[in-house]
């Protein structure tokens, strides 16, 4: 919320003297009024900050002959006199009430609205001489306008006695300004400092404590004026402003105030200007208890000057709101301030009510899918905790609706999920492997995303912080989300560092991607900070004014090179061993400049955080390291198990660390402050040692058993091929028998079978003579019929109902039997490297469901068993098998999408022998989403292909329907690229 003093210099549309005109001592009068009872008002101070604003601007504009509407502007007064006479107010004032006032005309506005203050003129005054030229004018003008502001803020109180008001000799003769700029001040010589830069603490106390009770000039000409402006401070009015307008005064003593004293009336225009447009910063006085206790504070999101970057976002967010899809990235080096500004865009979003959702890649942790789940998980626990939500009583119908069933898959993904939905789902039953995990969860997150957009009003924001660290995977299921919304409502924003993006990157392949399917794209680089850039920040942080901070400014700037992290890292270190400190006796923050300079701080950002954690006690750089072992942030649950579980001393120690701005401590996490803090904590562990901290204890057979065929399963998922082998190999190494070996044998099938189908069928069939099924790799004609035959007449005697309400299967040898079987069967494969051993495999599959149990492998055998004994002439025998395929898929207890796309593709076929082909045409509908839920791209594919180039052709739809359904096909057939 903009503050309400705020304010700009008002320039009048229409000329000065057209305005209602009051000279400032009534005007002063009338304030005071109101000021003696509401005291020093925040609305007294803006107006009376544009009054000195615009007398300001007048002086430093004296030279100029002619104003461009060619009036020429009035002379003023002779500089080292009181000018106060000279000036009159400017009033805005309503077009009714505007009285033609010429020059120097008293008007008398009501007391209501004399702060509608336009700003102020010098004007004539007979009581005055006055002069339009003076060589070596400007210290002497400094001053004079110095005791206006010192009357105009004190509503008219004189600082100086008249006769103290020029710089005069001992004999009270005009003296040369010149000369009097070369006079020392008198003052004992132990207190008096001839050096031009800034004073030492003890030094400013002891000048302070030589000042007289009141104010003078001391014997040789030199005006002194601490009394006056400290009762300034006890009125009421800002530091800022006092401090400025002492340093107005001073300036006629030369180097009296050091660099601080005013040298030129342009200086002073800036620093009103700042006064007026942030009076939080330069006006408000500063909380020193908080200081006293704290020390320095930093706002991780201050600007730093960045706006340009920050409206490049804002334009293309405005243009995803009209419908477009858009990715923007943000590129910069380390500490450049890429998540700032991502933070600052977030804010926009959120207040215009926008939803922005944001994960982080860690680069000490396994860089997986985890940062998109951790971005949609944080979205559903905000979301799960607004009492009576509309938004999410809205999300978990339409969630429960799209996906059905599969919404447990998806809560096992994100948890939080499921506290949005009240856990009201149930868990599907199912033995069958996901033929792709990844083909799943990009369908599961991308019917998410689909939800989440739809059910709101402005584009969703999914923001992915330090991509550089990403993989294949997840750019992968960034390509599918890029692919699933490009009709728009999806804003994704990424950041990377891009010195540390190599050409083969995965990353690269989503800009090609998001120009592909129509994504507007936007790059924001990131650069450091110019000089004035730091100037401004350190301004803001120390609530100074941007002169008055120049000198250590320069020296962060010359330290830091200008990156932003490093700056405030390295002031937050300069308070801390009180090289930067707070002056109770200035009232301010203050440091010598000397000791900054001799200061040794290291060159690089890395070195520094380094350096950083040498000088911290042994157990806060301990509990560092274990927090940098959990990554870039950890649950404070967490911590504090493994404090009481390891005996640990950590909680204490990450406190400190809190306190030194190295951690921060938000929604119940340990945060480290920037990705390099975590990478030196991490770095000080001795490299022996680090295996012990990520696994401090062993583990008994069994589970190290499980943790390795999931180990596998994770490798085989995301196509890490050459761990999966590894992790293969050495459970067979270890494995104490062959059922143990089970697990890895059918991964190593399914790895198999993505490269070299015979290798994947032999490798199954060698597991299945482990298991006591042994089936011939080949088989005649004759051979096959009589099986078939064998098989039917055992059907014969056994009712649909009966399979239906046939047990399940529990045995696990048996089971994992089936997978082997089922696997075998799918897709075409088999059919091309050995079709005489199709058939076996099929009835194999099916005596094992008669005799053993249902499992959801047995619709797969029934489905290509209806198909085979079609083919061979018994249609209605097909017909009825196929029936009880799709009806085992829907069975409530182990109804799951693994094989029901693969099921409804395979009976399908032969049900179009019997069924309308519209039927035919809404199984293959279902069989493609089914089959996209469960990971099964090939047969979502092939339930595609059928759909478009057979059925509906054959139905006779328009041919424009035709042509949007084959849009959908291409869009499922980009989606197994």
């Amino acid at each position: 919320m903009k503050d309400r003093r705020q304010t700009e210099t008002l320039t009048p549309s229409r000329h000065w003297w057209d305005m209602t005109t009051t000279p400032i001592r009534q005007w002063m009068a009338k304030a005071l009024q109101v000021q003696s009872t509401n005291g020093t008002s925040p609305e007294f101070i803006a107006a009376a900050l544009r009054i000195a604003l615009s007398l300001t601007e007048h002086v430093a504009n004296h030279n100029v002959e002619a104003s461009e509407d060619g009036v020429l502007p009035p002379s003023f007064p002779v500089s080292c006199i009181d000018w106060t006479d000279s000036v009159v107010v400017v009033l805005n004032a309503s077009d009714d009430d505007v009285l033609l006032n010429l020059p120097g005309c008293e008007t008398e506005p009501g007391v209501d609205g004399h702060l509608n203050v336009a700003g102020a003129k010098f004007v004539h005054n007979d009581h005055n001489s006055y002069q339009t030229t003076m060589p070596n004018q400007e210290l002497q003008r400094i001053y004079s306008l110095g005791l206006v502001f010192y009357q105009l803020f004190s509503l008219g109180q004189v600082p100086l006695t008249p006769e103290l008001l020029v710089v005069s000799s001992p004999n009270g003769e005009l003296d040369n300004f010149s000369r009097a700029l070369n006079v020392s001040d008198d003052r004992d010589d132990e207190h008096n400092t001839k050096s031009p830069t800034r004073k030492s603490e003890s030094s400013a106390m002891k000048r302070q404590s030589s000042v007289s009770s009141r104010s003078r000039i001391s014997s040789r000409g030199i005006v002194r004026c601490d009394e006056p402006i400290e009762l300034l401070r006890i009125q009421g009015v800002p530091s800022s402003i006092c401090d400025l307008i002492r340093n107005m005064i001073d300036c006629i003593n030369g180097s009296l105030m050091g660099n601080e004293s005013y040298s030129k009336i342009s200086d002073i225009t800036p620093d009103l200007q700042l006064m007026l447009q942030k009076p939080s910063i330069y006006l408000d006085p500063l909380d020193k208890e908080q200081i006293i206790q704290v020390g320095l504070e930093l706002d991780e999101n201050m600007p730093f000057g960045r706006d340009e970057e920050l409206a490049t976002l804002q334009s293309a967010y405005q243009r995803s709101i009209t419908g477009s899809s858009e990715l923007a990235v943000i590129t910069g080096l380390s500490g450049s301030g890429k998540t700032m500004i991502a933070n600052r865009f977030r804010d926009f979003v959120t207040a215009s009510g926008g939803l922005f959702v944001s994960g982080k890649f860690d680069q000490m942790v396994g860089s997986n899918s985890s940062p998109v789940i951790s971005a949609f998980n944080t979205y559903c626990e905000a979301l799960a905790k607004e009492e009576n939500s509309v938004q999410a009583a809205l999300v978990a119908f339409n969630i429960g609706a799209t996906l059905g069933k599969d919404v447990y898959y998806l809560t096992r993904m994100i948890p939080n999920l499921g506290h949005v939905l009240n856990d009201d789902f149930d868990e599907p039953f199912s033995y069958q492997e996901c033929k792709d995990v990844q083909a799943r969860i990009h369908h599961l997150l991308s019917r998410f995303v689909d939800v989440i957009c739809d059910c709101s009003e402005k584009p969703m924001v999914l923001f992915l912080d330090d991509l550089q660290w990403s993989n294949s995977e997840t750019i992968s299921i960034i390509n599918h989300l890029l692919k699933s919304r490009r009709d728009g409502k999806l804003f994704f924003l990424g950041s990377y560092r891009d010195d540390e993006l190599g050409i083969e990157h995965p990353l690269w392949s989503i800009m090609t991607s998001a120009k592909n399917h129509g994504f507007m794209t936007t790059s924001v680089k990131v650069v450091y900070l110019t000089k004035k850039v730091v100037n401004q920040f350190v301004s803001d942080l120390l609530h100074l004014l941007p002169r008055l901070v120049a000198s250590l400014s320069d020296i962060v700037f010359h330290k830091s090179k200008g990156n932003p992290l490093f700056i405030s890292r390295m002031l937050l270190s300069l308070n801390r061993k009180g090289l930067l400190y707070f002056s109770l006796t200035r009232n301010r923050w203050d440091w010598d400049e000397e000791k900054l300079l001799s200061e040794k701080i290291p060159d690089d950002v890395a070195m520094f955080f380094v350096a950083t954690l040498d000088t911290l006690d042994a157990d806060v750089k301990q509990a560092l390291s274990t927090l940098s072992c959990f990554g870039n942030s950890v649950e404070c649950e967490v911590i504090h198990v493994i404090e009481a579980d390891l005996g640990l001393n950590l909680i204490k120690p990450l406190d400190d660390a809190i306190h030194v701005g190295l951690l921060d401590k938000m929604n119940g996490k340990y945060h480290f402050g920037h990705d390099r803090i975590q990478e030196a904590a991490y770095a000080i562990i001795f490299e022996p040692e680090i295996c012990l901290h990520h696994l401090n204890y062993g583990t008994e057979y069994e589970l190290s058993l499980e943790l390795y065929n999931h180990a596998a399963k994770c490798a085989l998922v995301i196509k890490d091929l050459e761990s999966q082998k590894m992790l293969c190999l050495a459970v067979a190494k270890y494995a104490r028998n062959h059922y143990d070996m089970l697990d890895t044998n059918f991964i190593t099938m399914l790895q198999l079978a993505r490269t070299n189908v015979m290798l994947s069928i032999e490798h199954g069939l060698d597991m299945l003579r482990h298991l006591g099924i042994d089936i011939p790799e080949s088989s005649s004609r004759e051979e096959t019929l009589q099986h078939i035959a064998h098989l039917g007449t055992k059907l014969d005697t056994i009712s649909d109902e009966m399979l239906l309400d046939c047990h399940i299967l529990t045995d696990y040898k048996i089971n994992m039997a089936t997978k082997v079987l089922a696997n075998i069967c799918n897709g075409s494969g088999i059919n091309q490297c050995n079709p005489s051993l199709f058939p076996l495999v099929v009835i194999t599959l099916i005596h094992l469901t008669i005799d053993h149990g249902v499992s959801p492998m047995s619709a797969i055998g029934f489905a290509y068993y209806g198909g085979m004994i079609a083919y061979l002439g018994d249609l209605r025998g097909g017909y009825r098998f196929t029936k009880l395929a799709k009806a085992l898929i829907n069975k409530s207890q182990y109804n799951a999408n693994e094989n029901a796309g693969e099921v409804l593709w395979v009976t399908s076929d032969t049900l179009t022998y019997v069924e309308p082909i519209q039927s035919i045409i809404e199984y293959r509908k279902e069989g493609i989403q089914r089959a996209l839920a469960g990971g099964d791209i090939q047969s979502a594919c092939a339930n595609t292909s059928l759909m478009v180039n057979t059925d509906l052709l054959w139905s006779g739809v328009p041919l424009n329907h035709l042509k949007e359904a084959s849009a959908s096909a291409q869009q499922v057939s980009l989606w197994n690229m």
